[in-house]
């Protein structure tokens, strides 16, 4: 994972809204640690209550299974 860590950062030198956001005072200094996301590790959108649903495995058969007209 890519990271960038800024050490002994002055209040004055952080963006305007995040020094407002932490009520920094002047002589404050802070460490700001950025690091990359990763991306998640799920192909589909289904999550929460379905993730474990077999059923749902191949999920576009599943819907146009679905969206069948009945007979």
């Amino acid at each position: 994972m890519n990271s960038l860590v800024i050490e002994h950062l002055k209040a004055d030198e952080l963006p305007r809204q995040w020094a407002e956001q932490l009520k920094a005072t002047p002589d404050a200094t802070f460490t700001v640690r950025i690091e990359a996301e990763e991306a998640p590790t799920t192909t589909h959108g289904a999550f929460g209550l379905w993730q474990d649903r077999e059923d749902m495995n191949d999920i576009e058969a599943y819907l146009r299974d679905l969206r069948q007209p009945r007979r």
